[in-house]
Formats: structure tokens, C-alpha cells, sequence
């Protein structure tokens, strides 16, 4: 029991009153108390501290109690929310619709985009499409939760106490919630409201991706063995098939939270290959073009190299002409001055006979 502050004040001044007349009593005997009374000042100072200590303590510990308690109760409100179908299903999109818009480009999704171009004025379309350019993924939010939240309840019951009609029973139980989960998996896959619904090539991939916004609830979708060891197998067309297996034969991955993260920055980087491809497709057209218009350009250029060369020819000869007619012309240039300069040339004298004989004969030969 806690004492009041007036109890301890009173407490201790009817020590210190008891103490000065044990003082009195004892001086009057020759005793010192000093170290008594000292020793008893600092004990009241330390139980002072101690309480309160011991008072702060209280304080905090009933301020923790309060935090506790509000968040049991937030914990409540939230089970409460997660337990209603539509803001369940909302709170999954949401965080779809957040993870996107932190790792993609806003032109690279849209929302509530319907897949099936003969079907634009219906509504439910898919919660998220990746898109870019002729590529179009789409990824659906699902949480079954009813299912899944039973399975686990069931499952985490203790059975160390349990008789072993009543483990067998119980394992019974979890084996019987467990196909409700795969059961509810199967329609969030290939139901009315599938993923498969949204899945429309060549408009979309041939491929859609499930979104389970639960880690726990995705390992125990893709796990190999359920919580009794029970093999997570379905049956699809007479045949034990993996439920994995089944999603990926009805074109649906699934993915979780820290899933899809990688898998957004694989999309990005797919994407980015996709970008360079067509830049490199729309490249080689270009050299293509190219090469035609080279081929063009060279043609053109050895026929005006032919045509240059002929005509260099022709100048050529042509050229010899002209330095003919100009040595002629100067020629007839320089007569012409010869007679504007001295007149007509002189004849040259006719050469004399040598001697008879020979004028006789040329005489002879002019008879003749």
C-alpha cells in the first residue's frame, strides 16, 4: 500500500522531533548524534527519490497501457475492414495502384482499363494495365481472404492435448479448409470475375499476373505441402496437378508484394529492350533507305562522270583545232601587217646561166 505525501511528511518531522529529543537527552549525557542524524537525512532523501521513481514509473506504465489498448482496438477496426469484401479488394488495388506509380512511368499503366476492345462500355476492367506500345500486361488484385483466414485458424490450433481421434479429426478439419482455399484461388483465377476474364490477345499478353497483396497468403499458395503435409494438388482433368501449375496453365501468375517489385523493374527493363528493338528496327530501315539512295546517288554520279569525260574529250580535240586555226589566223595576222608596214614584196632575181651548153639544152627541152 502506496503512503500519501501529508503520511510521509508527517512520518518523518515525528522522527526528526523524536530524534532532537533523543538528542537533547543524550548531550545531556555527554553523547553525539550528528552521524545519526546525518545517516537519517540522506535514507529520507533517497526514499524521497525512490518515490518518486517509483511514481514516474506509474505514470509511464499506465501511459503504455493506454497505447496498448488503442491498439487493440485499431487492430479491431482494421480486422473489421479487412472482413468486408469491398474494402478489401479496394485496400488490395490500392496498394497495386501505389506500387506502380512508384517504380513505373505514368504512361506505362492505366487503371481500371477493360481489355476487350468490343466491350469499352462495360465496366470491371482490369485493376492495373502495363502498357507500351503493342505490349499490354494485365495484373488483377485477389484476396481470398475467408478461405485462407479459416485455413490458418484451424492450423495454428495447438494439438498437444489433443487425443488422437481428436488430432485426426482436426487434421481432417485443416485438410478440408485448405481445398476451400484452393477452391476460392481457383475462382479468383478462372471465375466470373477471373484474371482470366482480362486476359484478351493480341489486345493483351498472352499472359496475366495475380496480384495477392499477403505474403502469408501467397506462400501457402505456391508452397508444395500444406500444414498436415497434404500435397497442394488440385485435380484438372482427372490428373493431381500443382496448383502453381494449374495458374500457369490458365496463363495467371501470381505475385506477391516483394514479388512484384522485382518483377515491375524486369518489366521495365523488358520494356526498355522492346524500345531499343524498334529504334534498332527503325534504324535499319533507315539504313536501308540509305542504301537505295546510295545506289541512286551512284548511278547518277558514274553517268555524269561518263558524261564529263566525253565532254572532256571533245574539248580536248576541240582545243587542237583552236591552236590550229590560231597558229593560221596568226599567221594571216602577221602578212597582213607585213603589207600595212612596206607594200608587196619584191620578186627575187631569176638566177644567171652557167654556160651555153647548158642553155641549149633547155632549149632543146622546151621544143621538145
Amino acid at each position: 500500500m502506496e503512503l500519501e505525501p501529508i503520511e510521509l511528511g508527517l512520518n518523518a518531522t515525528i522522527i526528526i522531533l523524536l530524534l532532537i529529543v533523543l538528542k537533547k537527552l543524550l548531550d545531556s549525557q555527554g553523547m553525539d548524534l550528528t552521524p545519526l542524524l546525518s545517516s537519517n537525512t540522506t535514507m529520507t532523501n533517497d526514499y524521497n527519490t525512490m518515490q518518486q521513481t517509483l511514481g514516474d514509473l506509474n505514470t509511464t506504465l499506465t501511459e503504455a497501457r493506454s497505447e496498448n489498448t488503442k491498439i487493440q482496438e485499431f487492430s479491431r477496426a482494421l480486422s473489421d475492414v479487412l472482413v468486408r469484401p469491398t474494402i478489401r479488394g479496394t485496400l488490395g488495388e490500392k496498394l497495386l495502384e501505389d506500387m506502380c506509380r512508384q517504380h513505373l512511368p505514368d504512361h506505362l499503366w492505366e487503371r481500371q482499363k477493360v481489355t476487350d476492345e468490343e466491350a469499352l462500355s462495360e465496366s470491371g476492367g482490369v485493376d492495373v494495365l502495363i502498357k507500351y506500345g503493342k505490349v499490354k500486361l494485365p495484373v488483377d488484385s485477389k484476396f481470398p481472404r475467408e478461405a485462407w483466414k479459416r485455413y490458418i485458424d484451424t492450423a495454428g490450433e495447438s494439438m498437444s492435448e489433443m487425443s488422437e481421434a481428436q488430432t485426426q479429426t482436426h487434421n481432417s478439419a485443416i485438410k478440408r479448409d485448405f481445398e476451400s482455399f484452393q477452391s476460392a484461388v481457383k475462382a479468383a483465377v478462372n471465375g466470373n470475375q477471373g484474371v482470366t476474364k482480362h486476359i484478351k490477345p493480341p489486345n493483351t499478353t498472352e499472359f496475366g499476373l495475380m496480384f495477392v497483396p499477403n505474403e502469408a497468403m501467397y506462400y501457402a499458395l505456391v508452397s508444395d505441402k500444406n500444414a498436415v503435409n497434404q500435397e497442394n494438388t488440385i485435380t484438372s482433368k482427372g490428373e493431381k496437378i500443382h496448383l502453381l501449375d494449374w495458374m500457369i496453365s490458365k496463363n495467371v501468375i501470381p505475385v506477391s508484394p516483394s514479388i512484384f517489385v522485382p518483377f515491375l523493374e524486369v518489366i521495365k527493363l523488358g520494356l526498355s529492350n522492346i524500345a531499343l528493338a524498334e529504334n534498332l528496327e527503325g534504324l535499319h530501315k533507315q539504313l536501308g533507305l540509305f542504301k537505295v539512295k546510295k545506289g541512286t546517288y551512284t548511278t547518277s554520279h558514274d553517268k555524269v562522270g561518263e558524261m564529263l569525260r566525253k565532254a572532256l574529250a571533245k574539248w580536248e580535240e576541240e582545243d587542237k583545232r583552236f591552236t590550229e586555226l590560231g597558229k593560221k589566223a596568226d599567221d594571216v595576222i602577221g602578212a597582213l601587217d607585213n603589207v600595212e608596214m612596206g607594200g608587196a614584196p619584191e620578186p627575187e632575181p631569176e638566177p644567171e646561166p652557167e654556160n651555153e651548153s647548158s642553155d641549149d639544152t633547155e632549149n632543146q627541152d622546151e621544143e621538145e
